[in-house]
């Protein structure tokens, strides 16, 4: 293991990022954050030349996320009703200004639903919203007590798992936008994030405590009282995020008892003093002038001009 070159060296950003996330399909890392920009990046692990920026006009980035292809950026901020859809196969920004069925003041947390074209909004109040991207409307709603602290969806996107900030974990069936289950995570006081694995066989709890609570995603469906097959204990803060990877390729069997089930990885990124001012006004897409953006044919994205995009 060595130290490589910062993925956004090609452009720093100049105010706290939000976002740091890796392509589904391509060697590319796009960066957000409250500087109001959206970044892509070719990672090479020499010079990581910059793809393309986006600048939102008063829009610090709270969460960016891409789409279940590759194909399109979404972004919410702060304070704002309205996100930001990004093409970038055709190199459009647009902005979803209103969302019929969407009775919340702001829109911050959301989660990539696995079958594609829809999006789970994290309302206020206990409240999740089903958006699809196609009509740009709410098609469900579930309400949970409290408020949520973590989305995570199984591995066909069937069933949703939901944290909630009193420490319950309540299962819901997306279709009937029926509960099918609750129970109450291990110890926990205040549930702080949440996340299922890619295999679909285990489901991690994160509390504000810091103990991490793994377990079977078929107990936590079935069983009214589910106890976790492994407390993780290292963390001394709280455990406001997680994400578990699958298992290495190299490992001849299933994990064990003596092995370790899945692990999480962390992405660190530093946010420093660009070298030129960042332009405002309209939303722009900024390109690379020292490279061009690979073409569509590299699963990549075609060359834009450095005007405004239509919205």
């Amino acid at each position: 293991m060595k130290k490589c070159l910062h993925a956004n060296s090609a452009r720093p950003s100049d105010d706290r990022l939000t976002t740091v996330q890796f392509h589904p399909s391509a060697q590319v890392v796009m960066t957000a954050g409250l500087d109001q920009s959206l970044s892509l990046f070719q990672v090479d692990g020499k010079t990581n030349p910059k793809i393309q920026s986006i600048h939102l006009e008063r829009f610090p980035v709270h969460r960016a996320q891409f789409s279940l292809d590759g194909q399109t950026v979404i972004a919410t901020s702060l304070r704002n009703k309205m996100f930001y859809l990004y093409d970038m196969m055709q190199g459009r920004v647009t902005p979803v200004h209103t969302v019929r069925g969407l009775n919340e003041s702001r829109v911050k947390e959301f989660s990539v639903c696995p079958e594609g074209g829809a999006l789970l909004l994290t309302g206020t109040s206990g409240y999740l919203h089903l958006l699809t991207l196609k009509t740009k409307e709410v098609v469900r709603s579930m309400k949970i007590n409290g408020d949520v602290s973590g989305v995570a969806f199984s591995r066909d996107g069937g069933k949703v798992f939901v944290n909630s900030e009193e420490g319950e974990v309540y299962v819901w069936d997306v279709r009937s936008s029926r509960c099918v289950n609750r129970f109450t995570d291990d110890g926990c006081v205040k549930g702080t994030s949440i996340a299922a694995s890619p295999n679909g066989q285990y489901l991690a709890c994160g509390s504000d405590s810091g103990v991490v609570n793994i377990y079977s995603q078929e107990a936590c469906l079935n069983s009214a009282n589910p106890k976790p097959l492994k407390a993780v204990m290292n963390l001394l803060t709280s455990a406001t995020s997680l994400t578990l990877t699958p298992p290495l390729r190299s490992w001849p069997s299933p994990p064990g008892p003596r092995t370790r089930p899945y692990g999480w990885s962390t992405c660190r990124a530093s946010a420093s003093s660009p070298t030129s001012p960042s332009r405002r006004g309209r939303s722009f897409i900024e390109p690379s002038a020292s490279t061009s953006p690979p073409t569509a044919a590299s699963s990549h994205w075609p060359t834009t001009k450095d005007t405004p995009p239509s919205s």
